[in-house]
């Protein structure tokens, strides 16, 4: 539409709005990305390299000891169970070594350290070590113990252990040093993400504020002027609208339906006409309820020969349904089921049902667990204003019988087992509201005949004659009635709700939202 002056139209404003708020969220998102990535590669270097070196350097420090003593044993008793403490050592060391040397093998100062130590080592194995072993298995202790006791041995197992020290402390030293680069990334981090979201909440305000200004005072204007022209009947005032160049010209249609009122006024006949009119377009709504319940109705095709889905709706009488539930074909040939109750009836819960509808059965179609599914349609409710909803997912692998399920504060459904025992599909999880998760996933086995029962509070929140709800116990007591004369599930569901109906007193009062699942014999 055309802009009138230097002013913006609204559809230039939006665009405008959306494109810097875009720009801001991929700066910051870029930032972000880049921050944690860096944090990410510091903490693989810490827990993948430093610490399995720290480790080793300690181990070497062990075996070094064990070495020293299992020679020293040896040499004074000749016996050679006594010597397996320098055997291992000798070879937890050499582990030891080349492990960090694996680790570490470019590090310009632990590298030299290394190399030292491995220089030392094999020095005093040579010098001292395989002299006293050879000396001792030819029964010359006293030998052995002149060699253990020389100068020169002393001073090589003294290198020896320097060496070693001088390696973990090394070691030591450097992992403090990445813990500390770590610590402070991650501070870092922390800063840029409160920065980042101070900056997108000045950003949204800063939106807010220019949306008031330019639409929602020009908006509250023309709405001043419109009313006053409804209630007041001060048909003779013209409407003059202010803003960008969309609201202006919804004034002007506006001034223009006040002329033509200003002329029907003068026509009674022509009047009457206008208000029959006007009485048949509320009847226009009627397609749209229409469209809402079409797009909440459940299909149950291109599902797994042994696996047989059957519910049923019955919604509150003159309201739209806030219950759905769906059957969703998922990778694998697994199969599952959703059933959700969203508080509230009418229109409005009807397109935020809808919406939720989609978003588990594209969460779902595209492999994700039942959890996964709650969390992305939980991320959409990010306003304490938008409607709470409960919710169960349970999905099916046909060929194991493996079945899956998550509960967002919905009632337990039914688990009927071939052998006439219960079992319930808990809770996992709160409802799915703006304040979120987290939701679990349970499992369990299903075997062939096994049906799973699932229902809205519609059904157990159903009063007697004598004010009684239905309840959970209730429930069971219905579903044993009906299972004597429903061979098939679509039987089972329908016969359940007919003796639901037959006792309740205020049927209508809510959804009623009813679902089996069986895996066949």
């Amino acid at each position: 539409m055309a802009v009138s002056g230097t002013k913006l139209s609204l559809r230039a404003l939006l665009s405008s709005l959306g494109a810097v708020g875009l720009i801001l969220v991929l700066v910051a998102g870029a930032v972000t990305y880049f921050s944690i990535e860096r944090v990410s590669r510091e903490t693989d270097q810490v827990a993948q390299v430093y610490e399995p070196a720290a480790t080793a350097s300690n181990a070497l420090t062990l075996a070094t000891s064990d070495m020293e003593t299992g020679i020293s044993l040896y040499s004074l008793s000749g016996d050679e169970e006594l010597l397996l403490p320098y055997v291992s050592g000798e070879r937890q060391s050499e582990i030891a070594l080349d492990k960090m040397q694996q680790l570490l093998p470019e590090d310009p100062v632990v590298s030299p350290l290394i190399a030292a130590v491995s220089a030392s080592r094999a020095a005093w194995l040579a010098d001292v070590a395989e002299p006293v072993i050879a000396a001792t298995r030819d029964a010359n202790q006293r030998k052995a113990q002149k060699i253990l006791t020389s100068t020169n041995s002393l001073a090589s197992y003294e290198q020896f252990v320097t060496d070693g020290k001088r390696l973990t402390n090394q070691i030591e030293a450097e992992l403090i040093a990445a813990f500390e680069e770590l610590s402070s990334l991650t501070n870092r981090l922390a800063l840029l993400l409160g920065a980042s979201i101070v900056v997108l909440l000045v950003a949204v305000l800063v939106a807010w504020l220019v949306l008031y200004r330019r639409v929602l005072e020009p908006l509250n204007e023309l709405r001043t002027q419109m009313r006053a022209v409804a209630r007041d009947r001060e048909l003779q005032t013209r409407i003059t609208p202010s803003g960008p160049g969309e609201i202006r010209a919804v004034g002007r249609d506006a001034e223009q339906m006040r002329q033509q009122l200003v002329d029907e006024i003068e026509n009674a006949v022509r009047a009457d006409e206008e208000a029959r009119r006007a009485t048949e377009s509320l009847d226009r709504n009627a397609p749209v309820v229409a469209a809402i319940m079409r797009e909440l109705s459940s299909r149950t095709d291109s599902m797994p020969e042994n696996v047989e889905v059957y519910g049923e709706i019955h919604a509150a009488e003159t309201v739209l349904a806030g219950d759905f539930w769906d059957c969703v074909s998922m990778p694998g040939d697994r199969t599952a089921v959703v059933i959700v109750d969203v508080a509230g009836h009418g229109d409005v819960v009807g397109v935020a049902a809808t919406r939720m509808k989609h978003l588990l059965a594209v969460a779902l179609a595209s492999g994700r667990s039942p959890a996964s599914a709650l969390e992305i349609a939980a991320r959409r409710l990010s306003d304490e204003n938008e409607p709470t909803a409960t919710a169960a997912i349970v999905t099916i692998d046909p060929v194991s019988g493996r079945l899956e399920w998550a509960n967002a504060g919905h009632h337990p459904p039914i688990l009927l087992h071939n052998d006439g025992s219960t079992s319930r599909l808990n809770r996992t999880g709160p409802l799915l509201s703006w304040i979120g998760g987290p939701w679990g996933v349970e499992s369990t086995q299903l075997h062939p005949g096994d049906r799973v029962i699932l229902f809205s509070d519609g059904l157990i929140e159903s009063h007697d004659e004598s004010g009684a709800e239905l309840g959970a116990d209730g429930l069971l007591s219905l579903l044993q009635q009906a299972e004597l004369s429903s061979p098939s599930l679509p039987t089972l569901v329908r016969g359940l709700l007919v003796l639901g109906r037959e006792r309740s007193v205020d049927w209508a009062r809510d959804d009623v939202t009813l679902v089996g699942l069986m895996l066949q014999r």
